[in-house]
Protein backbone atom coordinates (compact mmCIF):
# COMPACT_ATOMS: atom_id res chain seq x y z
CA UNK A 1 0.00 0.00 0.00
CA UNK A 2 2.75 2.44 1.00
CA UNK A 3 4.83 1.43 -2.02
CA UNK A 4 1.95 2.21 -4.35
CA UNK A 5 1.58 5.63 -2.72
CA UNK A 6 5.28 6.44 -3.29
CA UNK A 7 5.05 5.10 -6.83
CA UNK A 8 2.16 7.45 -7.64
CA UNK A 9 3.80 10.39 -5.85
CA UNK A 10 7.05 10.12 -7.79
CA UNK A 11 5.45 9.19 -11.08
CA UNK A 12 7.80 9.79 -13.98
CA UNK A 13 10.51 11.30 -11.75
CA UNK A 14 11.34 7.99 -10.12
CA UNK A 15 13.95 6.84 -12.66
CA UNK A 16 15.88 10.15 -12.76
CA UNK A 17 15.69 10.30 -8.96
CA UNK A 18 17.06 6.76 -8.70
CA UNK A 19 19.88 7.71 -11.10
CA UNK A 20 20.75 10.78 -8.99
CA UNK A 21 20.75 8.72 -5.77
CA UNK A 22 22.91 6.03 -7.36
CA UNK A 23 25.36 8.65 -8.69
CA UNK A 24 25.54 10.35 -5.30
CA UNK A 25 26.16 7.00 -3.59
CA UNK A 26 28.94 6.10 -6.03
CA UNK A 27 30.52 9.56 -5.69
CA UNK A 28 30.64 9.31 -1.88
CA UNK A 29 31.76 5.68 -1.73
CA UNK A 30 35.57 6.32 -1.90
CA UNK A 31 35.37 8.83 0.95
CA UNK A 32 33.23 6.48 3.02
CA UNK A 33 35.69 3.62 2.59
CA UNK A 34 38.56 5.77 3.89
CA UNK A 35 36.94 6.45 7.26
CA UNK A 36 39.43 5.69 10.02
CA UNK A 37 39.07 5.04 13.73
CA UNK A 38 40.98 7.17 16.20
CA UNK A 39 42.64 5.08 18.89
CA UNK A 40 43.66 7.70 21.41
CA UNK A 41 41.64 10.04 23.60
CA UNK A 42 43.22 13.33 22.55
CA UNK A 43 40.34 14.50 20.37
CA UNK A 44 37.89 14.16 23.25
CA UNK A 45 39.81 16.81 25.18
CA UNK A 46 39.58 19.49 22.46
CA UNK A 47 42.38 21.63 21.09
CA UNK A 48 42.89 24.53 23.49
CA UNK A 49 40.78 23.64 26.47
CA UNK A 50 41.44 23.08 30.13
CA UNK A 51 40.68 19.39 29.60
CA UNK A 52 43.39 19.24 26.94
CA UNK A 53 45.93 20.78 29.33
CA UNK A 54 45.03 18.19 31.98
CA UNK A 55 45.31 15.41 29.39
CA UNK A 56 48.71 16.72 28.21
CA UNK A 57 49.98 16.84 31.83
CA UNK A 58 48.74 13.26 32.32
CA UNK A 59 50.64 12.11 29.21
CA UNK A 60 53.76 13.99 30.31
CA UNK A 61 53.62 12.30 33.72
CA UNK A 62 52.60 8.76 32.78
CA UNK A 63 53.24 8.53 29.05
CA UNK A 64 50.97 6.82 26.55
CA UNK A 65 49.48 3.39 27.20
CA UNK A 66 51.62 1.73 24.55
CA UNK A 67 53.17 -1.00 26.71
CA UNK A 68 52.80 -4.40 25.07
CA UNK A 69 52.82 -7.49 27.25
CA UNK A 70 53.80 -10.70 25.53
CA UNK A 71 54.04 -14.24 26.76
CA UNK A 72 56.11 -16.91 25.04
CA UNK A 73 54.32 -20.21 25.60
CA UNK A 74 56.19 -23.45 24.83
CA UNK A 75 54.56 -26.68 23.72
CA UNK A 76 52.48 -28.24 26.48
CA UNK A 77 54.51 -30.00 29.13
CA UNK A 78 57.79 -28.36 28.12
CA UNK A 79 59.80 -25.48 29.51
CA UNK A 80 60.71 -22.45 27.44
CA UNK A 81 63.87 -23.16 25.44
CA UNK A 82 66.46 -20.43 26.10
CA UNK A 83 67.61 -20.42 22.46
CA UNK A 84 64.05 -19.87 21.20
CA UNK A 85 63.52 -17.12 23.78
CA UNK A 86 66.80 -15.36 22.87
CA UNK A 87 65.99 -15.47 19.15
CA UNK A 88 62.52 -14.03 19.77
CA UNK A 89 63.84 -11.23 21.98
CA UNK A 90 66.57 -10.44 19.43
CA UNK A 91 63.98 -10.31 16.62
CA UNK A 92 61.70 -8.06 18.67
CA UNK A 93 64.53 -5.69 19.61
CA UNK A 94 65.44 -5.25 15.94
CA UNK A 95 61.94 -4.31 14.82
CA UNK A 96 61.25 -0.68 13.97
CA UNK A 97 59.50 1.48 16.59
CA UNK A 98 60.47 -0.77 19.52
CA UNK A 99 62.43 1.13 22.15
CA UNK A 100 63.07 -1.68 24.64
CA UNK A 101 62.30 -5.36 25.25
CA UNK A 102 62.46 -6.58 28.85
CA UNK A 103 62.50 -10.19 30.05
CA UNK A 104 63.13 -11.65 33.52
CA UNK A 105 66.78 -12.24 32.57
CA UNK A 106 67.19 -8.46 32.09
CA UNK A 107 66.21 -7.73 35.68
CA UNK A 108 69.68 -8.30 37.11
CA UNK A 109 71.60 -6.00 34.77
CA UNK A 110 69.93 -2.79 35.91
CA UNK A 111 68.51 -1.94 32.48
CA UNK A 112 64.95 -2.41 33.71
CA UNK A 113 63.31 -0.80 36.72
CA UNK A 114 60.46 -3.23 37.21
CA UNK A 115 59.82 -4.86 40.59
CA UNK A 116 60.93 -8.48 40.39
CA UNK A 117 57.55 -9.83 41.48
CA UNK A 118 55.84 -8.29 38.46
CA UNK A 119 57.99 -9.99 35.85
CA UNK A 120 58.59 -13.63 36.76
CA UNK A 121 59.02 -16.57 34.46
CA UNK A 122 57.12 -19.67 35.49
CA UNK A 123 59.07 -21.92 33.13
CA UNK A 124 55.89 -22.67 31.21
CA UNK A 125 55.48 -19.04 30.12
CA UNK A 126 58.14 -16.42 29.52
CA UNK A 127 56.78 -12.89 30.11
CA UNK A 128 58.14 -10.19 27.81
CA UNK A 129 57.50 -6.46 28.14
CA UNK A 130 57.75 -4.54 24.87
CA UNK A 131 58.08 -0.77 25.15
CA UNK A 132 57.37 0.88 21.80
CA UNK A 133 58.64 4.25 20.78
CA UNK A 134 55.94 6.94 20.97
CA UNK A 135 53.78 5.88 18.02
CA UNK A 136 50.01 6.00 17.70
CA UNK A 137 47.24 5.23 15.27
CA UNK A 138 48.14 3.28 12.17
CA UNK A 139 51.84 3.07 13.10
CA UNK A 140 50.91 1.40 16.38
CA UNK A 141 48.57 -0.99 14.53
CA UNK A 142 51.42 -1.89 12.15
CA UNK A 143 53.79 -2.44 15.08
CA UNK A 144 51.32 -4.78 16.79
CA UNK A 145 50.76 -6.66 13.52
CA UNK A 146 54.53 -6.97 13.12
CA UNK A 147 54.95 -8.39 16.64
CA UNK A 148 52.12 -10.86 15.97
CA UNK A 149 53.78 -11.88 12.69
CA UNK A 150 56.99 -12.55 14.64
CA UNK A 151 55.00 -15.03 16.72
CA UNK A 152 54.07 -16.92 13.54
CA UNK A 153 57.75 -17.69 12.88
CA UNK A 154 58.30 -19.58 16.14
CA UNK A 155 59.16 -23.29 16.21
CA UNK A 156 56.28 -25.78 16.16
CA UNK A 157 54.19 -25.75 19.32
CA UNK A 158 55.35 -22.33 20.54
CA UNK A 159 52.84 -19.51 20.76
CA UNK A 160 53.28 -15.81 21.36
CA UNK A 161 50.44 -14.27 23.36
CA UNK A 162 50.13 -10.50 23.10
CA UNK A 163 48.06 -8.15 25.25
CA UNK A 164 48.02 -4.65 26.68
CA UNK A 165 45.82 -1.57 26.35
CA UNK A 166 47.41 -0.67 23.01
CA UNK A 167 46.64 -4.16 21.67
CA UNK A 168 43.03 -3.93 22.81
CA UNK A 169 42.60 -0.49 21.22
CA UNK A 170 44.15 -1.69 17.97
CA UNK A 171 41.95 -4.80 17.90
CA UNK A 172 38.79 -2.76 18.47
CA UNK A 173 39.81 -0.24 15.80
CA UNK A 174 40.58 -3.04 13.34
CA UNK A 175 37.21 -4.70 14.02
CA UNK A 176 35.37 -1.40 13.50
CA UNK A 177 37.28 -0.73 10.28
CA UNK A 178 36.41 -4.22 9.03
CA UNK A 179 32.73 -3.68 9.85
CA UNK A 180 32.79 -0.29 8.11
CA UNK A 181 34.34 -1.81 5.01
CA UNK A 182 31.50 -4.35 4.89
CA UNK A 183 28.57 -2.14 5.90
CA UNK A 184 29.31 1.17 4.15
CA UNK A 185 29.18 -0.22 0.59
CA UNK A 186 25.79 -1.76 1.36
Amino acid sequence: MLTVCYYRLLGRARLPLLAVLLGLTLALLPAALNVTVEQDNASMAGDNSERRQVYDRFLATFGPDNLLIAGLQPPQGQAVDDVVAQRLVHTLKNQPHIAQVITPSDQGNGSARIPSGLLKSSGSLLPILILPQPVQGLELQRLIASVRATGQDLPAGYRLRLTGIAVQKADVARAIQHDQAVIIPL
